[in-house]
């Protein structure tokens, strides 16, 4: 199922910007088996990365402005990295923004690129699609630039970037896509960030 998406966005990615991606990135939702609203009050939880993804591609643009384009829902915006980032009112769009923005703030230089995503994670089914979302984008941009980020800052500027949205969780979210591995689960202390 996993090659389908991959081979999908990458061929859209070739037909839209007619060169090919110089990096995908595959970024899981995640399952909790133990501690369900327990990460946001500094507990132990037990989640575990999962098999439905969110696919990018990513490729450098030479610009100072990023294009971005959602497959599935056939949207698309661009982002200008000279200019104060601010919310949309297209809701998706502000979960990248937040990334861009946390990644901004914590003082790393990067330039324009252009992205494409596809997913099978059902939007809003608790899985945590918006985290998949923030931290394959990191993850992306870290790449494709060569920038020094570990994978607990990565984790923890998707979980900025979510709080800048709007929605206040905690950090299991971020922690499952970015440290899962397959067929395993996580136990995350989420007072000190240890698993």
């Amino acid at each position: 199922m996993n090659d389908l998406l991959i081979e999908k966005t990458k061929t859209f990615f070739q037909n839209t910007f007619q060169n090919t991606p110089e990096k995908i990135v595959l970024s899981p939702g995640r399952i909790n088996i133990i501690g369900e609203h327990i990460d946001y009050n500094d507990g132990f939880v037990l989640p575990a990365a999962i098999d439905k993804i969110i696919c990018f591609a990513f490729s450098k643009n030479n610009t100072k402005k990023s294009k971005i384009i959602a497959i599935d829902l056939n949207e698309e915006f661009e982002v200008d990295l000279t200019k104060p980032i601010s919310l949309s009112k297209v809701i998706w769009t502000n979960y990248i923004l937040g990334v861009i923005k946390q990644l901004q703030e914590n003082g790393f230089s990067f330039d324009g690129f252009n992205c494409v995503f596809s997913s099978d994670i059902p939007v809003g089914s608790g899985l945590s699609s918006s985290a998949a979302l923030e931290c394959g984008t990191i993850f992306g941009i870290k790449e494709l630039f060569n920038l020094s980020i570990p994978k607990v800052d990565i984790a923890l500027m998707g979980q900025k970037a979510e709080h800048w949205v709007g929605i206040n969780c905690g950090i299991m979210d971020q922690f499952s896509s970015v440290m899962g591995l397959e067929n395993k689960v996580i136990k995350i202390d989420c007072k000190n960030f240890r698993i």
